[in-house]
Formats: structure tokens, C-alpha cells, sequence
């Protein structure tokens, strides 16, 4: 299961999922994964999946973390990393 990978990975149960559009023509789609480690759950968000993973599949997934701030409240996401990931951001 994605042997060979480095990096920060997620691997756990896939417990849950959502599928919503977004965009301002609605034309992108983010899928969220609920994954269970065994003791806690990740949400993952993964941008334009082209199949998804299925309730119940065990999953090792390379992620990258997004950080940002919502009614002054700093938050976190895990996406996954895709050749096609966007990873849109400030550069300093």
C-alpha cells in the first residue's frame, strides 16, 4: 500500500466521507475523508479525486497541511498530495 512513499502520511480507516462543490462556478470538487487511526480521526480533504475511497478502506495516504485563519480563529487542514495538488499560497 503506497510503498516507497515518504513524507507526513495519514493511514487509517476510512470512517466517513462528503462531497461538496465549491468555486464560484461550482465547478471544483472537494472530497473530505473522517479517518481513524484507532484512537483519533483526520479529516482529509482531497481537491478533484477522479475515483474515491470507499466506508470501511484502510488507506495510507501522503498529505500536505494547510493552515489558516476563520473569525480569528487559526485552524488546520490535511490534503492530500496529488501531482495535480494545488498548493496556492504566500510566498515569502
Amino acid at each position: 500500500m503506497n510503498e516507497g512513499l515518504k513524507g507526513l502520511m495519514i493511514r487509517g480507516t476510512v470512517t466517513g466521507r462528503t462531497r461538496r462543490l465549491v468555486g464560484k462556478d461550482k465547478t471544483n470538487t472537494v472530497v473530505t475523508y473522517r479517518i481513524n487511526d484507532g484512537s483519533s480521526d483526520y479529516f482529509v480533504d482531497e481537491w478533484n479525486p477522479s475515483e474515491y475511497y470507499t466506508v470501511g478502506e484502510i488507506v495510507c495516504l501522503p498529505v500536505y497541511v494547510k493552515i489558516y485563519s476563520h473569525n480569528s480563529i487559526n485552524r488546520l487542514n490535511y490534503v492530500v498530495k496529488t501531482s495535480t495538488a494545488n498548493m496556492i499560497g504566500e510566498v515569502f
